[in-house]
């Protein structure tokens, strides 16, 4: 996984869990899993959602949910993924990049949208000059 912080390649453990189950674990065994580490790079904090199918199994600390079959996987926190922008590019693009960065997991066409502004910025100042 890369981090959402620093953009490196990690390898995270997220030994600190919580599983709750869902309103029929009874019939279908599904279950959501809040997990949470620290970046080994930069420290930052990374907490993930997962849901998938989950089973109690014993372990040497009492009680604890295994998942058995996969699901799906959400990063909570950092909502987005920062990306480093380089000190050579102008401010007036660099606003502008760093929004659509923002938005792009939550809306990849507004995403779309700003980096069409940007290149049409680019553009216009170039056929300008």
């Amino acid at each position: 996984m890369r981090c959402p912080h620093c953009n490196v390649a990690v390898s995270l453990e997220f030994e600190e869990y919580y599983v709750e189950k869902s309103k029929d674990y009874e019939q279908t065994g599904m279950g959501y899993q809040f997990a949470w580490d620290t970046c080994p790079e930069c420290a930052e904090p990374i907490v993930i959602l997962r849901f998938g199918k989950y089973v109690k199994s014993k372990s040497s600390s009492g009680y604890s949910y295994e998942e058995i079959e996969g699901g799906k996987e959400e990063v909570l926190y950092p909502r987005y993924i920062s990306r480093k922008v380089e000190p050579e590019v102008p401010d007036v693009y660099k606003a502008d990049f760093i929004e659509a960065c923002t938005v792009l997991p939550l809306s990849p066409k507004a995403s779309a949208a700003l980096s069409r502004r940007i290149l049409q910025n680019i553009l216009s100042s170039t056929l300008s000059i």
